[in-house]
């Protein structure tokens, strides 16, 4: 029996039952395939894509027309329950939660309380966490 104890940049190393350490090379086939080779005897694995957060959306699009900030994004997944909208008011200031949406929304409009410049960006939710979050966007609410 083989146990992976290492993997790094498509090379694994591998312990055996009698403790020898042996160097595996791991190809991606597919997005949930991988080929390993291992004393030139190529091995399948499948990996197990369940419980993974969604896929990150695309913020594609913030506008401010007065101080109602509107958001577009492309919904990239098709497991999410939501995204979460986050805006900061300063350049190096944290994300705090706008408001969650429902599942395969694509537009958000946010009402802010004063001028000035505000950065957005959106992530997928599901039961098993959050996606990536998109890019950030900066807009300036005159």
């Amino acid at each position: 029996m083989l146990y992976v104890v290492y993997s790094s940049g498509g090379v694994a190393g591998v312990a055996t039952d009698d403790n020898n350490v042996k160097i595996v090379r791991l190809k991606k086939v597919s997005n949930t395939k991988l080929l390993m080779e291992y004393d030139s005897n190529p091995v399948f694995a499948e990996c197990d894509k369940q419980n993974l957060p969604p896929i990150a959306p695309t913020l594609d699009n913030v506008t401010a027309s007065g101080k109602t900030v509107s958001l577009a994004w492309a919904d990239n997944s098709t497991d999410e329950t939501g995204f979460k909208v986050l805006r900061r008011d300063s350049c190096d200031g944290s994300f705090s939660t706008v408001t969650t949406t429902s599942a395969d929304a694509t537009s958000y409009s946010d009402t802010v309380t004063a001028a000035g410049s505000y950065w957005y960006r959106v992530s997928a939710i599901n039961s098993n966490g959050d996606s990536v979050a998109s890019k950030i966007i900066r807009v300036d609410v005159e």
